[in-house]
């Protein structure tokens, strides 16, 4: 069984850019019965609200993605250059196609 390549490059001179793509890419978080009390207690319901019913089995996890950053062009070339020497390349590179130098 072959794994999924999960390897992420963000290539942005804006570092509020690469936060983002980095938050969006990150795995949903898990209900927390403990906080659906608390939100009960604060605002008067009278049961705290299920968690939503979650998938379960292999094809239902999660990704989680191995995102690395680089701020500058050149940078995220070598670090294309250097996962690609190490048989590791990435499966998707976000590349700010205007940034200076």
């Amino acid at each position: 069984m072959t794994s999924t390549n999960t390897r992420i490059l963000v290539v942005d001179d804006e570092e509020i850019v690469r936060d983002s793509i980095r938050e969006s890419l990150r795995p949903p978080a898990r209900p927390d019965a403990g906080l659906a009390a608390a939100a009960a207690a604060l605002f008067d319901d009278d049961e705290p609200s299920a968690p939503a019913a979650v998938a379960t089995g292999p094809a239902a996890a999660p990704l989680e993605f191995q995102i690395d950053e680089a701020a500058t062009g050149q940078d995220g070339f070598a670090k294309v250059q250097a996962a690609v020497a190490a048989g590791r390349p990435y499966a998707v590179i976000f590349l700010d196609m205007r940034m200076p130098g």
